[in-house]
């Protein structure tokens, strides 16, 4: 009788036991399959596994594992070699770890890691596959690996770019002094030494050359104070074409289309210029046998649904300047570097790099965007977004027109001119006593200030935006207004970055000269601003 009752506890002891691990295995997150080896068949199938397979267990017993695996495998592994290293590893009493992916009944492909073991079996050999589908997660890793790569090039930019902004702030003031004091020279030439004459023109000649040089290399590293203003883009390229056409040569045929020809952007018209020529010369390297250059203006709405698929844009209307070329093209693998600082496919000595890394700069600096489209053997396609207005550029073309040769304004009020380099402090010194104002001269802000604490009367300060010593030209201004209300203020500098994160309030309703900036130029602000309300 307890023989009985011992073997009766002993199948309840197995039932239960049994039905705990059915239970276990059934409410598992992982996907289990149970494999018959020999028979090449699913025997077990989980809830899990009817989930990720998209299909109940009655699909899935009887069918072989492989039936669910893709051709394309994350190891590169037939399916026959990876059992293989199972049959190795189970041998040692190991299980086997792997990605693979499979194919659901819907047609929907995962990415599942995968363990493999042996079962305990008497007269056959079964096999436990573990699955974890880990797609999403993937997707989340490589989304983070590219924002990763994205801010390692968004520092990248900006380290290179405050390098170049750096050291053409520096060559800004050279220039102004060399534009300073050859103005000064011709002025005590004789109308009669045409060689002269010419010589200092062809002097003055190369430092505008050298400004707007520095002016790309600024708009690259975004600190280049532009100057936007209306302008009728399609005319604007329309009357810049024939200069093109005697830049690229006569192999490279140059068209244009004015879809929308009187589309007005808000943009600087001599960047724009600088611009649309940098991707010209690209355009005719990729074509040394010759080519066409196709030019496309147009109009465009950017809805929130395209700033989602351009990024770093914001909704509104744009005008929409297209070059394609008809060379080479350009490497997929490249294609995301070519904007990069100093990046080149040309051989060294052949090419700076700061093409289309200058045009990027301007294109973003201006509130726009640029887009590249390339294909090996048929070309490429730079699209550059730029900001529509509806205003008219009368205004800014009146102002464009007056005559450089009239006579510069004078004065003989007191002046404060704060700057610290050395060669530019002379230069404007003698250019402003050349107006006939007089000047003090200060070097830094403090000594500044301690020149309008003395009492002296003054009626302007001239100041450069970015000093050194901790204080910058907006905070003396500031400071200065408050020891003298009304004082008349004018900035100057190469750019104004710094000023504006510290201010941009201020900054953006006063006036300011631009390096390097000529005689005739200074003239006219110093006039505008004592003439002038307070800002």
């Amino acid at each position: 009788m307890s023989a009985m009752v011992t073997h009766r506890k002993l199948q309840e002891d197995l039932r239960l036991s049994e039905a705990r691990f059915r239970l276990l295995v059934e409410r598992a997150p992982d996907a289990i399959l149970v494999y018959d080896a020999d028979k090449n068949a699913i025997i077990e199938a989980n809830c899990a596994a009817e989930r990720l397979f998209a299909t109940d267990r009655e699909q899935l017993i009887g069918r072989s594992p492989a039936e669910f695996y893709t051709k394309e495998q994350p190891d590169g592994r037939p399916i026959t070699e990876t059992f293989a290293r199972h049959n190795l590893m189970a041998q040692a009493g190991k299980e086997l770890v792997f990605e693979r992916w499979v194919r659901d009944a819907k047609g929907s492909e995962h990415e599942c890691v995968v363990r493999l073991v042996d079962l305990p079996s008497v007269n056959r050999r079964l096999i436990r596959a573990s699955m974890i589908d880990v797609t999403s997660r993937r997707q989340v890793e490589a989304q983070q690996r590219q924002l990763a790569g994205q801010l390692q090039q968004a520092q990248k930019l900006e380290a290179v770019g405050r390098l170049t902004g750096g050291l053409a702030h520096d060559f800004n003031n050279l220039l102004a002094v060399v534009l300073g004091d050859v103005e000064m020279l011709q002025e005590h030439l004789s109308r009669k030494d045409l060689k002269a004459f010419e010589l200092t023109d062809s002097i003055i000649n190369a430092a505008d050359k050298g400004a707007k040089l520095i002016r790309s290399l600024l708009a690259f590293a975004r600190r280049q104070p532009l100057a936007p203003q209306p302008v009728n883009v399609s005319q604007r390229i329309r009357d810049f074409i024939p200069l093109m056409r005697r830049t690229l040569g006569e192999d490279i045929d140059i068209t244009a289309n004015y879809i929308s020809s009187s589309s007005i952007g808000l943009v600087d018209p001599y960047q724009l210029e600088t611009a649309l020529l940098n991707l010209a010369l690209n355009s005719r390297d990729a074509m040394p046998g010759g080519g066409r250059i196709a030019i496309e203006v147009r109009s465009e709405a950017i809805t929130l649904t395209k700033t989602a698929i351009f990024g770093d844009i914001v909704p509104g209307n744009y005008v929409v300047v297209s070059v394609s070329d008809t060379g080479s093209g350009i490497p997929a693998e490249d294609l995301k570097k070519v904007i990069e600082p100093f990046f080149t496919t040309k051989p060294v000595g052949a090419g700076s790099g700061l093409g289309l890394s200058s045009v990027y700069g301007f294109a973003k600096q201006s509130g726009g965007h640029l887009t590249i489209d390339s294909a090996i053997g048929v070309g490429t396609t730079v699209r550059l977004y730029l900001p529509s207005t509806k205003e008219s550029e009368s205004v800014a073309g009146a102002s464009a027109q007056a005559s450089a040769a009239d006579a510069p304004p004078k004065g003989k009020e007191r002046i404060l001119m704060l700057e610290d380099d050395d060669l530019v402090r002379a230069t404007v010194l003698k250019m402003l006593e050349g107006l006939g104002y007089s000047t003090i001269c200060a070097s830094s802000g403090s000594a500044a200030l301690d020149i309008l604490k003395s009492n002296k009367p003054i009626d302007l300060l001239f100041t450069d935006i970015v000093l050194p010593g901790g204080l910058t030209g907006v905070q003396v201004a500031q400071e200065a207004r408050a020891l003298l209300p009304g004082l008349k203020v004018l900035f100057t500098s190469g750019y104004n970055k710094e000023a504006v994160e510290q201010d941009g309030r201020l900054l953006s309703s006063v006036r300011w000269l631009e390096k390097p900036f000529k005689r005739l130029e200074l003239a006219r602000m110093l006039r505008e601003a004592l003439d002038g309300p307070s800002r």
